[in-house]
C-alpha cells in the first residue's frame, strides 16, 4: 500500500553497509518512490523518452531551430502524460542496461483507467519485437492504445487481453524508445 505524500515524512538513514535508505515517519524503509526523469541534452527520441518522469530538464541548444522544434513536439505529448509518473509503477522486464536486452515499464492511474508503457530496445537486441503483459487494468473494460510513433493506428483491446495476452511492441529501429499511451473507454 502506498501512502499519500501528505502522510509521509521522508527521512534518510544509512544501513550497516553504508547504503542510503529512505524511511517513512514510522522508521520503515520506503520501497517505492515516483520515478523522476532527468530530461535530455539531445532531442532524439531515445534521449527525450528516456528522460521522461515526474520532472525534467532540457539543456539543449535553444538557438538551434530544429532542436527547439523537436523538443516542442515531444513536450506536446509528454506534458499530457506527465502526471502518470506519480501513479502505479510496474516493471515489465527485469532491469538491465545491457544493449542486447529490452527494458520496459508501465505507469498506470487506476482511478482514470489511463497509463503509459515505455519500452526500450537495445541496439544489440536479437529480438525485434517483445510482448508485454500489463498490470492493474479492469478486465471488463476496453482500452484504446496509441503508439506515439504511429498515432493513426490506435488499437482497442480488453483489459483481459492486455493482462493475459499482452501488447506487442515492434522495434522498427535499433536502439529504439517506444511509448504507448492507453485510455479506458467509458
Amino acid at each position: 500500500m502506498f501512502l499519500p505524500h501528505s502522510q509521509c515524512e521522508i527521512r534518510t538513514n544509512r544501513d550497516a553497509t553504508g547504503a542510503l535508505l529512505l524511511l517513512n515517519e514510522s522508521g520503515q524503509v520506503i520501497h517505492w518512490l515516483p520515478l523522476h526523469g532527468l530530461g535530455a541534452h539531445t532531442t532524439d527520441d531515445v534521449a527525450l523518452r528516456s528522460g521522461m518522469g515526474a520532472c525534467g530538464s532540457y539543456p539543449i541548444n535553444y538557438r538551434d531551430p530544429a532542436a527547439v522544434a523537436a523538443l516542442r513536439r515531444h513536450l506536446e505529448r509528454y506534458l499530457k502524460v506527465r502526471p502518470l509518473f506519480a501513479k502505479d509503477f510496474y516493471p515489465l522486464t527485469d532491469w538491465s542496461d545491457e544493449s542486447a536486452k529490452w527494458l520496459a515499464f508501465q505507469f498506470h492511474d487506476p482511478t482514470k483507467g489511463e497509463g503509459i508503457i515505455q519500452a526500450f530496445c537495445g541496439a544489440n537486441a536479437l529480438q525485434r519485437s517483445q510482448t508485454f503483459k500489463l498490470n492493474g487494468l479492469n478486465a471488463n473494460k476496453q482500452y484504446t492504445i496509441t503508439d506515439w510513433d504511429r498515432p493513426a493506428s490506435s488499437i482497442t483491446l480488453s483489459g483481459h487481453e492486455l493482462t493475459h495476452v499482452g501488447v506487442e511492441v515492434l522495434a522498427r529501429d535499433v536502439d529504439q524508445a517506444a511509448v504507448f499511451h492507453y485510455t479506458s473507454k467509458p
